[in-house]
C-alpha cells in the first residue's frame, strides 16, 4: 500500500485455496450427491481511495482466476460530506456506490448489478454519535436490500447500538430471494471495562 497527496492505493495478491467452495454433482460414492470443492486460486486486488476536500472517491476491485473459472467484480463510488452544516457541528455525508460482478446471476454474491444510495450522519458530539443509512436496488429486478446502523455512547463506559436490515420486493431469481422474510432489528446495550 502506498499513501501519495490526495491518493491511498493498496495492491494485493492471494495463492491458494479459495475460500468459497463451489459444488459439483458427485455420482461416484454410493450415494449421488453435491460435494463441496476448493479450487486452488490466484487472486489479485486493488483499492484506490482520494480524498479530494469534501469528496471521497472509492474504487476496490478483485480479479480471480481457476483453472474453472476466472472473473471481475468491483465497488466504486463516493462520499460527499457536509461538515459543520449551519455552524451546527453536525457532519452529512451523501454515498452512492455502484456494485458489479461479471458473473452475473452465476455469482456468489447477491450483489452483481446493483446501485447502493446513502446517507452517513455524524453529531460530532462527547457521546459519538453517529448513523448509517443505506438501501441498494438490484438493477435486473425490483429488488431492495435496506441497512441501518447508529450507535451512541452513554457515559463512559455504555454504549448503545442500532441495527436494521429490510428486505422489499425480492426476485425469486434473486440470491436473497430465502432472506425475503428476514428483516431484523437489533438493540444492543453493551458495558466495557477498563
Amino acid at each position: 500500500s502506498k499513501s501519495m497527496r490526495i491518493w491511498d492505493i493498496g495492491l494485493s495478491h492471494f495463492y491458494g485455496t479459495n475460500r468459497e467452495p463451489r459444488f459439483v454433482f458427485d455420482s461416484k460414492s454410493d450415494h449421488s450427491a453435491l460435494t463441496p470443492r476448493y479450487d486452488l486460486i490466484h487472486q489479485s486486488g486493488l483499492d484506490a481511495q482520494a480524498t479530494w476536500g469534501q469528496w471521497l472517491w472509492k474504487l476496490e476491485m478483485i480479479r480471480r482466476e481457476s483453472h474453472y473459472q476466472t472473473f471481475l467484480a468491483l465497488t466504486g463510488g463516493f462520499e460527499y460530506t457536509l461538515s459543520n452544516l449551519l455552524s451546527s457541528g453536525f457532519d452529512w455525508g451523501i454515498i452512492a456506490e455502484y456494485l458489479y460482478d461479471v458473473r452475473g446471476n452465476e455469482t456468489s454474491n447477491p450483489f452483481e448489478d446493483d446501485v447502493m444510495l446513502g446517507s452517513r450522519l455524524g453529531f460530532n458530539d462527547t457521546q459519538s454519535t453517529e448513523a448509517l443509512i443505506g438501501i441498494i436496488f438490484d438493477r435486473s429486478s425490483s429488488s431492495k436490500f435496506l441497512n441501518l446502523e447508529a450507535s451512541r455512547r452513554l457515559g463512559t463506559k455504555w454504549k448503545l447500538s442500532l441495527e436494521a436490515r429490510v428486505f422489499s420486493s425480492i426476485s425469486e431469481k434473486d440470491l436473497l430471494f430465502s432472506y425475503r422474510r428476514d428483516d431484523t432489528i437489533q438493540l444492543k446495550l453493551a458495558r466495557y471495562f477498563k
